[in-house]
């Protein structure tokens, strides 16, 4: 049976969602106060139900008011590792989406050799069977 992700005590890194007036980002530690079946909660000042967060994604919920499409959601990573990780991961992935695709979000032009290898990889991955 696998681990749980998160525990009591524990101290996450959480991210805050940005926005028009917040641009720059937003993070620290926090310590997880209680666990419950589906969601997480943050330590912290204010109503509980704002620092609710679910345990199989770490995204804030909270089912009252949308704050994520409000900016003012929170993603909790059990290090900030894990955070840059994944950040690391959309860079690269919005950089191959940039070489493969141009402007007007059409392929660019590859050699048949080029693509055959393409297809090559994607089908060791086993991505996008068709």
């Amino acid at each position: 049976m696998n681990e749980p992700r998160f525990h009591v005590g524990q101290k996450v890194f959480v991210v805050y969602q940005t926005s028009r007036c917040r641009p720059e980002a937003h993070e620290e530690h926090v310590r997880i106060a209680k666990i419950g079946k589906k969601y997480g909660y943050l330590e912290g000042r204010g109503r509980e139900i704002d620092r609710r967060f679910s345990l199989s994604t770490g995204w804030s919920c909270n089912d009252g008011h949308n704050t994520r499409a409000n900016c003012m959601g929170f993603d909790v990573y059990a290090s900030r590792e894990e955070y840059q990780k994944k950040q690391h991961a959309k860079t690269e992935h919005k950089r191959l989406a940039a070489r493969l695709i141009s402007g007007c979000g059409r392929l660019e032009p590859m050699s048949p050799q080029t693509v055959e290898r393409i297809h090559k990889i994607l089908d060791e991955e086993g991505l996008f069977a068709p």
